[in-house]
């Protein structure tokens, strides 16, 4: 899963977030795949003043960093993950409250050198004026702590739908934000090698769709 966010050119070529909605961007199709990003930010550049404080495992020491680093950057992705689905027969209206439980295997997949809390400032989300706390402000990320202890939430949600004349699946879909911090290196031929460093994920919203099945198929 993690591989997912490795190639920077595959990212790269994301549409930037902006005027589209997310919403527009759901799948048109009931499908099973794990992580689907669908938007990126801009990115986020680290000043060199700050690179002292980024915990980097492979070119670990500040004077090897000046010699062959170009850039550091974060970038925000926008993932969609299904959390859960509700089958309505045809005829059948519903109305009930339901839990929904966020969960992360991608951060529970995380070894200790790929988890971006450490490579940016060595532990912990709180400390105010972090490296940490600076890309959390810039990428907008809300209730880190919670998230971050549990890899998990629950929330009960209101679904509501009237009867009508096909069988239908009511699917969750999961937003995540997975910030994931890159390394480009000076001098790399061709182009610029640029690398994952670390990430993470933080739990953004939920959306609900509904896939209508007439009789006639899918």
């Amino acid at each position: 899963m993690i591989d997912l966010y490795r190639n920077w050119r595959s990212i790269e070529n994301l549409p930037i977030l902006g005027s589209t909605s997310i919403r527009t961007l759901l799948p048109k199709e009931n499908i099973y795949q794990k992580d689907i990003p669908i938007l990126r930010s801009e990115k986020f550049v680290i000043p060199r003043s700050r690179w002292a404080e980024i915990q980097d495992a492979q070119i670990p020491d500040s004077y090897a960093k000046a010699s062959v680093v170009e850039s550091y950057f974060c970038v925000c992705i926008y993932v969609l993950r299904r959390s859960g689905m509700l089958s309505v027969a045809a005829q059948q209206s519903v109305e009930k409250t339901k839990t929904i439980e966020h969960s992360s295997s991608l951060r529970n997949s995380l070894s200790q050198t790929e988890r971006l809390d450490l490579a940016l400032n060595g532990g912990g989300y709180g400390k105010a004026g972090s490296l940490m706390a600076n890309v959390g402000v810039a990428f907008e990320l809300s209730n880190v702590t919670e998230y971050a202890a549990e890899d998990r939430r629950s929330e009960m949600v209101d679904i509501r739908y009237d009867s009508c004349m096909d069988d239908r699946d009511i699917v969750f879909w999961d937003v995540a934000k997975v910030i994931v911090l890159y390394r480009t290196l000076k001098n790399s031929e061709p182009e610029p090698l640029t690398r994952l460093v670390a990430l993470d994920d933080f739990y953004y919203e939920t959306y609900q769709k509904t896939y209508t099945y007439h009789e006639e198929g899918n």
